[in-house]
């Protein structure tokens, strides 16, 4: 189990498949799933908590289906290839503005 990570792959991977994520408390996935939006979150390392996790998404698919759901609009709206660009065009706006005199970056 990795108790160290920034933003795993396979957590977008299964943000854009639109399938229920169970996953632990480390590195960026926290502020990326936010607990019980759009994913369910459990303590690393724990099995345990791990398997009751699973369960929960076993025992609420309505639940489960909203949070995929939820985790695939926070993908497109942040994680996709057009959301990253536009947040890399407006770094590189705000660096001409400086670099040009308005350093207000």
């Amino acid at each position: 189990m990795v108790l160290t990570e920034g933003l795993p792959m396979v957590i977008l991977e299964a943000m854009l498949a639109g399938v229920p994520i169970v996953a632990t408390r480390v590195g960026g996935v926290p502020e990326v799933l936010q607990e019980g939006e759009a994913g369910v979150l459990v303590p690393a390392p724990s099995a345990g908590d791990l398997a009751t996790g699973i369960k929960h998404i076993i025992a609420d698919e309505a639940g489960a289906r909203d949070m995929a759901a939820v985790a695939r609009q926070r993908l497109e709206a942040n994680y996709s290839a057009i959301a990253m660009a536009q947040k890399y065009q407006g770094i590189y706006d705000r660096l001409a503005t400086w670099s040009a005199g308005g350093h207000s970056a």
